[in-house]
């Protein structure tokens, strides 16, 4: 089904065939879509673009898929995700591993690889389907965050200039 907005969307998954399949699949479907491969990269691109929904690999050199995710949330509390694996070993059901990481880790789905492009899609559509689309809201986001963040240091500035003339 073809996306009627401009979702903004990252996946990380260190597998290239893997986070290809993923971009292709959600790029035709009308998404505006980021990728990456490292965690490190993927925190980059969060600081500097807007991302509605984060697709994660579990399983990433250096740090893992919920720890990304945690600091994802650190500074986008509101950011829907999708954990994706095929590591995760359990008789679980795969929809009891999705509450088990919607309480423990607020993902918000799990899907195991590899994923469907039916699954993929469906997932998407529920995760997006009440988020409005609103770059210009995390964009003035970060503009009061670094306007705060000069505040700040002037306030401190101020101090220390009043405590030398006592």
């Amino acid at each position: 089904m073809q996306a009627l907005t401009k979702h903004h969307i990252l996946v990380v998954d260190n597998e290239r065939d893997v986070l290809e399949a993923i971009v292709t699949s959600l790029t035709i479907s009308g998404y505006a879509v980021v990728s990456a491969e490292t965690a490190a990269k993927a925190l980059s691109i969060c600081e500097q673009q807007p991302v509605d929904l984060a697709i994660i690999d579990f399983v990433l050199p250096r740090m893992d898929g919920l720890q990304l995710l945690a600091r994802i949330r650190q500074s986008r509390p509101l950011i829907r995700s999708i954990i994706i694996s095929g590591k995760i070993a359990s008789p679980t059901d795969p929809r009891q591993i999705s509450e088990i990481l919607k309480e423990r880790v607020q993902a918000d789905r799990y899907l195991e690889k590899p994923v469907s492009g039916e699954d993929l899609s469906r997932t998407v559509e529920e995760l997006l389907s009440d988020v409005p689309i609103n770059d210009w809201k995390d964009i003035a986001g970060r503009m009061v965050k670094g306007q705060n963040a000069k505040l700040n240091a002037a306030k401190h500035a101020a101090k220390m200039l009043t405590k030398k003339k006592k």
